[in-house]
């Protein structure tokens, strides 16, 4: 049998946070995306979620490499732990061509109308999946069936190909009789 006694120290306060890197520019954008809040005990599970809200952002302003990362300066006499949080971006990716897959040649035109235009503008890794389901609860469609979105990354021009794909329709409503439907 063998006794363990554990004494908990002293709870560390977040101290100074400092944002380099492409962050520094957007320091205080940051601050608020990222929700530490100074003099309070330090939560790494926080810090993670914030340095993931912080890589989700540059995502969806074309930035697919980007990174974040926290370095930790512990101050042990005054209980505190600094953050440098360095943001690499990498390059910025570019929304490439647009195919759309299973629609007939009255609804398609329908849908790049929406899509607008976005050859050339930042690409947002949200947006396809965003855009069917506004699509979807929008009820454009009648019986509007499953839908799904695939993209295809150009590393050398730095664009991604966007294709939308709309599988069949849902069958209608099988409580409704429509003219001329044999009961």
């Amino acid at each position: 049998s063998v006794t363990v006694t554990v004494e908990e120290g002293p709870p560390y306060k977040l101290g100074a946070v400092r944002f380099t890197g492409a962050a520094a520019r957007q320091a205080k954008e940051l601050e608020d995306l990222v929700k530490w809040r100074k003099d309070e005990t330090v939560n790494f599970d926080e810090i993670k979620s914030g340095l993931d809200r912080i890589i989700k952002r540059y995502k969806g302003t074309g930035y697919l490499h980007g990174t974040a990362r926290a370095d930790r300066t512990i101050d042990d006499k005054e209980h505190t732990v600094d953050l440098a949080v360095n943001v690499d971006t990498g390059p910025e990716f570019k929304y490439g061509t647009l195919e759309i897959r299973g629609l007939d040649v009255i609804s398609e035109p329908a849908i790049r109308k929406m899509w607008g235009a976005k050859d050339g503008k930042p690409f947002d890794a949200g947006y396809p999946e965003a855009f069917l389901k506004d699509v979807h609860d929008q009820g454009i469609f009648d019986n509007l069936g499953e839908t799904s979105s695939q993209t295809k990354v150009n590393e050398d021009a730095k664009t991604v190909e966007v294709t939308l794909i709309f599988l069949g329709s849902k069958p209608p409503d099988s409580g409704r009789k429509r003219l001329g439907q044999r009961p």
